[in-house]
């Protein structure tokens, strides 16, 4: 009996052990530095719901240091004012981050050019801006401008603007920033090289759409700038991308292949680039003049890690198939020393204009891709120290019927790819489906 009642007690002791660990708010004992970093994932009015959870949590919005406010489904008014009000509440002395997207209308300038003056009261060292200005990519219509006192803030040390443009004022420095991303932000040439010049510790460049003349000459002189990325889809045969970036480590370049001009110089600090078409499927490229694949590559020869869209091996088309890349060669030898990756990516894009016109065969769709083909032989034979040659497919490639074809095709690029003559032991090729990528590959 005494036994009995003795597991009887402990049985009781554990379940009141167990009801006290359950009423037991570990989360509202957590240090506030870590509390208000799983806050920052919240928005601002999430933020502000958790104030009914506990009594530490009944202020805990009014200081929070990161600061989101995503678009709201009610009307702009109501939007504005609890804006305003969470603003106006808020008793933190610095803030990390502020993070706007608001639906912009002309008639709001003052009420953004205030909350620009509390990020700047409040030594924000993030900005986040994004005005969804109405019915236009063209950023110079109907825009918020951005004041020109963002531009002298100390404390910052990230701007991302899209939408808007800048007002410049007469002298202006960024002392504190190192990630600087534009987006559809109405700017010049000229202005983004005052900017990057006012930036002197910049690390971080991303361009998306922000050329009014829709040529761009950049000169980045910054000694600690990793990373540079352009996005332009000007259409335009007369203009021109210039890049001039000593100490850049990474260029990634997505734009259309109408511009008649790229030009890089002195890129020698690059390990890592990228050259993407900014329209896919892309179009075709027979009559595109001022482009060649091998002066691209003779400008990032000494990179590590190449990735390009399959469209940069058919600018070259000039000679027979086979005969342009032989010719190559001998400009390229002992050329090639630190590449180790290369991707291309949408390999299969020109197929489906093909296949709609008539039943081909694997031999015939083989042919299409020669050039790419010729492409992927010459840096196999150039490139001593290639580890990896990945070769994505085009997703929206379509064979329908042809799905028996496709497995001929992937058979016979295969045995092409392992045919070929390799300057690295170690070099391994990846055939990725489109679907699925094998395991491991980025």
């Amino acid at each position: 009996m005494e036994a009995t009642n003795i597991k009887r007690l402990k049985i009781s002791k554990k379940k009141k052990a167990k009801k006290l660990e359950e009423k037991h708010d570990y989360l509202t004992e957590l240090p506030e530095p870590l509390l208000n970093h799983i806050l920052s994932y919240l928005t601002m009015k999430d933020v502000i719901r958790t104030s009914v959870l506990a009594k530490r949590w009944r202020y805990i919005w009014l200081y929070v240091p990161c600061i989101k406010f995503p678009p709201m489904k009610v009307s702009r008014q109501i939007e504005v004012a609890f804006i305003n009000r969470t603003l106006l509440l808020h008793k933190g002395p610095n803030i990390q981050k502020l993070n706007i997207t608001f639906k912009y209308n002309n008639d709001g300038a003052c009420q953004v050019d205030s909350w620009m003056h509390f990020a700047l009261t409040r030594n924000v060292n993030e900005l986040y801006l994004d005005f969804l200005v109405k019915g236009a990519r063209d950023p110079s219509r109907h825009c918020y401008r951005l004041p020109h006192f963002i531009l002298s803030c100390r404390s910052l040390t990230v701007l991302a603007l899209k939408r808007c443009a800048i007002k410049f004022p007469i002298n202006f420095k960024l002392s504190s920033l190192k990630k600087l991303s534009l987006d559809l932000v109405d700017i010049s040439s000229q202005a983004v090289n005052d900017l990057i010049s006012s930036s002197p510790i910049l690390e971080y460049l991303s361009l998306t759409d922000c050329q009014k003349d829709d040529s761009l000459n950049l000169s980045i002189m910054n000694v600690g700038m990793k990373t540079l990325k352009i996005n332009g889809s000007s259409y335009y045969s007369s203009s021109y991308l210039e890049v001039y970036a000593p100490h850049t480590v990474s260029l990634e370049l997505v734009r259309s292949l109408y511009r008649k001009n790229l030009v890089i110089n002195r890129m020698q600090s690059l390990e890592s680039a990228s050259f993407y078409c900014d329209r896919v499927p892309c179009v075709r490229y027979d009559k595109v003049k001022g482009y060649s694949t091998h002066k691209i590559l003779e400008a990032v020869h000494h990179v590590k890690d190449l990735r390009l869209c399959s469209c940069y091996a058919e600018l070259s088309n000039d000679l027979e198939v086979g005969e342009y890349w032989k010719l190559q060669e001998p400009n390229f030898i002992d050329q090639l020393w630190n590449l180790k990756t290369v991707k291309v990516c949408y390999f299969m894009e020109n197929l489906n204009q093909l296949q709609e016109s008539f039943e081909s065969t694997a031999k015939e769709l083989l042919e299409l891709l020669q050039n790419c083909m010729d492409f992927l032989k010459f840096l196999l034979k150039n490139s001593k120290v290639l580890e990896r040659m990945i070769i994505t497919n085009y997703k929206k490639t379509k064979f329908g019927k042809w799905d028996g074809l496709k497995l001929r095709l992937m058979s016979r690029l295969t045995q092409e790819l392992l045919a070929f003559p390799r300057a690295s032991r170690d070099a391994q090729i990846y055939l990725q489906d489109c679907l699925r990528s094998p395991p491991g590959i980025p």
